[in-house]
């Protein structure tokens, strides 16, 4: 019969299976993966939503074949340099362990054009089934990144955005991570909509193996003001 430490020391290990599972993933594999596995995804250039108008992103991302990212993201000016994003993002596969949703702020300031910094700070909430209950995981995770939007047409933007992640994980120490990505984003109105493929990749600077991911995004700006005059 087992004793009640022993059926504690169970239940913490059951517990650390999704965040060991999450480590071996980023440190590891090197086929399809992300480049901000749970972390918030990009999607974005450098420069700062218009005022007056409200930015709304929907995205998706394959990871590794083995996980898939969803996500919306809302986004106002705050002033002509700064504006905030607030979004949500679920990772999820076929097994039932491995479902994270991200719950993220990420304020931007950009004081040259074509040259953004951005701080997204994550929650990250796991529900999973074990053998003996569902459990709540939270991780928290921030992702400093460098965003630098260069124009290569009247349709067209390159933004790469070298990056860092630290994973703060229940009194565990921090987990460091480094990382570029590289947006594509075209639109026959870059200030209104657009298309934005994603890639990139993620490594630990004292570890062997990288991996990346790839994605695509939609981002549209609905200006408030005429909205707001179309319906008077």
């Amino acid at each position: 019969m087992k004793t009640l430490t022993q059926k504690v020391n169970e239940k913490k290990g059951i517990r650390m299976i999704p965040f060991l599972l999450s480590v071996w993933i980023l440190l590891h594999l090197t086929t399809v993966g992300s480049a901000q596995i749970f972390g918030p995804p990009s999607f974005e250039g450098a420069g700062i939503i218009p005022s007056g108008n409200v930015e709304f992103t929907a995205d998706y991302s394959s990871y590794s074949f083995f996980f898939n990212n969803i996500g919306i993201t809302a986004g106002i000016p705050v002033n002509k340099n700064f504006d905030i994003k607030i979004g949500w993002n679920k990772f999820y596969n076929k097994y039932e362990f491995f479902d994270y949703n991200l719950f993220t702020i990420s304020p931007k300031i950009t004081t040259t054009k074509g040259i953004g910094f951005k701080m997204p700070f994550s929650i990250v909430l796991n529900k999973f089934k074990s053998d003996y209950e569902e459990e709540l995981i939270s991780m928290y995770i921030l992702n400093p990144s460098l965003l630098i939007s260069v124009p290569v047409a009247k349709w067209a933007e390159v933004t790469v955005s070298p990056m860092g992640s630290l994973y703060f994980y229940k009194g565990e120490k921090p987990l460091g991570l480094l990382g570029l990505n590289l947006d594509l984003g075209f639109s026959s109105n870059l200030e209104r909509w657009a298309v934005r493929p994603e890639a990139g990749f993620v490594f630990h600077p004292l570890e062997d193996g990288f991996c990346w991911n790839l994605g695509i995004g939609l981002t549209y700006r609905l200006d408030v003001r005429k909205a707001g005059k179309t319906q008077q």
